[in-house]
């Protein structure tokens, strides 16, 4: 198929909603990790993560979801829009923008 040109607008958009998607996804595998490197009584993925449900909730897992999707989801969509346009002008691909 061809190649389509996208704006920066879908690249700010696509960016964003890809990180906040990502930074969801991902906060309770990050929760995990984080209490087995600062609580030395925390051993094993499986045994901190069950101890994390017990303890205090399946909601546990997101909690401060927001604050972290609102601090990386503007960095990647800044990243991918620098990266698409830096990438268009080395490439000399011409400019999507309506004119």
């Amino acid at each position: 198929g061809e190649a389509c040109d996208l704006d920066a607008s879908h690249h700010i958009c696509g960016g964003f909603l890809s990180a906040a998607i990502a930074a969801l996804l991902t906060s309770p595998l990050d929760l995990v990790k984080t209490r087995i490197q600062v609580r030395p009584e925390c051993v094993g993925i499986v045994a901190t993560t069950l101890e994390i449900v017990r303890k205090e909730g399946f909601a546990a897992f997101f909690r401060g979801s927001v604050a972290r999707i609102l601090v990386v989801a503007p960095q990647c969509a800044l990243t991918i829009a620098i990266f698409e346009d830096c990438r268009r002008l080395l490439i000399g691909a011409p400019d999507p923008s309506p004119p």
